[in-house]
């Protein structure tokens, strides 16, 4: 059994004891569970290297008493161009809607637009 503590750099240091053959997804799930949050939002790293759920922290020699960094990520900004294509959009129909002018942009009328304002 041994003991990673981990930093997410606002203040709070968090410890999780678990086993050298548990993988970086199961650290992911104790950590959740500390924090409040899901282990998908979770992402370990240290220095530049970021960590696999699937390998096992002893294969990346992670040792009892050893500090990691804890970062909280946005997984729905990368998912959600998956998400419309399921729902039939591409993504550039709620990048219209907030856009005034997009009436003007989708029926071509740009062209009419600026010679009236140039004349």
């Amino acid at each position: 059994m041994i003991e990673v503590i981990l930093n997410d750099r606002l203040g709070k240091k968090i410890r999780v004891k678990c086993n050298e053959d548990d993988t970086v997804g199961d650290l992911k799930k104790l950590v959740a569970a500390q924090v409040g949050t899901r282990p998908e939002k979770i992402r370990i790293q240290k220095w530049y290297t970021i960590y696999k759920d699937h390998i096992t922290l002893e294969d990346y020699e992670i040792h009892d008493g050893m500090g990691l960094e804890l970062y909280y990520t946005k997984r729905e900004l990368r998912n959600s161009g998956r998400r419309q294509a399921q729902e039939g959009g591409d993504g550039r129909q709620a990048a219209h809607a907030a856009d005034p002018l997009s009436p003007l942009l989708s029926s071509g009328t740009t062209g009419a637009l600026v010679t009236d304002l140039a004349g």
